[in-house]
């Protein structure tokens, strides 16, 4: 048996808060399917972390959309990728997350009404703002135990009940018709800007260790 990893790492219909403590309101964020497109390249980490690729679109990873949301395959093929695999299997990993950059949104005032009750109704006075993201382009999905949604999964059993009517044979790593491709890959720059931080970082740690050792030996400031 083909040995994967699979996930929901977006669902549709469903939507994002993010609070802002500063003048207590809420910003609300719906996702719908017809407004999600992919980048040419989509890559997979580990928390969002760069440093930590498990896969791309070019080596391993498929992504596909549904009406429940943006699901994904991933054959590993790497040490780390094998790591996260046997940590996904015994659970130890649960859930998803994604990245995106928003082209289109909408304010959804009938929406706004309805979230603003149901947090009344739960004894917060929190103004709330709904937003319809009308037009996003995806460029990572990353494997976490801190989602921003909890309806996400990831898990490496293909005969779970969630990944039921998803065929994942002759289907290209990203669906043609839903790229929206950049000049550059979101998901390139992304990798490359961590890596040279992560190089940078290590310069520096080792520019300290060399004064630290001139100190030893009696030199001076």
């Amino acid at each position: 048996m083909e040995r994967a990893i699979y996930g929901m790492a977006m669902p549709f219909n469903d939507f994002y808060a993010e609070p802002n403590l500063e003048n207590n309101t809420y910003s609300v964020e719906r996702t719908h399917r017809k407004g999600v497109f992919f980048d040419s390249k989509i890559g997979i980490t580990l928390g969002h972390d760069y440093t930590q690729v498990i896969g791309t679109t070019v080596d391993g990873l498929q992504v596909q959309t549904t009406e429940g949301g943006v699901f994904f395959k991933l054959i590993p093929n790497s040490p780390l990728g094998w790591s996260v695999y046997k940590k996904v299997k015994r659970a130890a990993l649960r859930h998803c997350s994604i990245s995106f950059r928003k082209i289109l949104s909408e304010q959804n005032a009938f929406e706004e009404k309805v979230c603003t009750e149901i947090f009344r109704s739960a004894g917060y006075t929190d103004e709330v703002t709904v937003y319809d993201l009308k037009k996003i382009v995806v460029h990572e999905i990353c494997l976490t135990n801190g989602p921003a949604n909890e309806l996400t999964f990831c898990t490496t059993n293909v005969q779970d009940s969630r990944l039921k009517g998803l065929s994942w044979d002759n289907t290209s790593p990203i669906p043609e018709a839903l790229i929206l491709p950049s000049e550059r890959s979101r998901f390139d720059y992304e990798q490359w800007m961590a890596e040279e931080t992560e190089a940078l970082s290590k310069d520096i740690a080792e520019f300290k260790r060399n004064v630290q050792k001139f100190k030893g030996l009696g030199g001076r400031e």
